[in-house]
């Protein structure tokens, strides 16, 4: 009813695809939400939740779409639209335009860490691991304490045979983050096969089976132990 008293207004559609992409009618979601663009092209948010939409039926080269048209928009925040346009880049192997997005969206904010871990782990999805930590490095100057980031750290470390740093640093995201599973499997993993040390190994097996008894790789460690 309220769409139909107010048609020049874009909320009554907008809430409508909300409710309706809820209840998982995404054909219908998709012309309400065209509809709020349509009275309100720049209502961005709109348009970021068209093309996720999009994403969700399987038809990324429409999402790619609306989040170029966004990301052109200069006068609207449209890190996200940049951000989620990567990922599909990404998707297809289309690096260097992928990197070309992340280079203008560090123009405006050079020292963003969602789009500076973006930068890594596009390098990382290359192997070029020193071009990933370097990005990486910057993120942890602004999130010192985040285990997630330190862990991820350590498999940069891993995938450069670099052993003793990766140890180093899960062991440092223990401390961060408290007990867990994968890290404490990765240390096993590390302790067994490059370094030949098995009481560490056995330790570390034992501490994942603590932390979650359901999983079978901590089992087949200690069994190799």
């Amino acid at each position: 009813r309220g769409i139909k008293q107010y048609p020049s207004s874009y909320f009554g559609p907008y809430y409508l695809a909300k409710l309706l992409s809820h209840e998982k009618e995404y054909e219908k979601a998709i012309e309400q939400y065209q509809r709020a663009v349509a009275i309100y092209p720049a209502f961005v948010v709109a348009h970021l939740e068209l093309a996720s939409l999009y994403e969700v039926l399987m038809n990324p080269d429409k999402a790619e779409e609306i989040y170029r048209a966004v990301l052109e928009k200069t006068n609207v925040e449209h890190r996200e639209a940049g951000l989620r346009l990567v990922h599909l880049l990404t998707q297809k192997k289309a690096y260097n335009e992928a990197m070309g997005v992340l280079n203008r969206l560090l123009e405006e904010e050079p020292n963003n860490p969602d789009v500076l871990l973006k930068v890594s782990l596009l390098w990382s999805e290359q192997s070029e691991y020193v071009q990933a930590m370097g990005a990486l490095e910057r993120v942890l100057a602004q999130w010192p304490h985040a285990s997630d980031l330190k862990v991820y750290l350590a498999s940069l470390y891993e995938r450069q045979s670099e052993h003793e740093k990766a140890v180093t640093t899960y062991q440092e995201a223990l401390k961060m983050g408290g007990d867990r599973y994968d890290i404490r499997l990765r240390l096993g993993t590390l302790y067994f096969y490059h370094f030949k040390k098995m009481p560490e190994a056995l330790a570390e097996g034992e501490a994942a089976l603590e932390v979650d008894p359901d999983k079978p790789d901590a089992y087949l460690l200690t069994g190799l132990v």
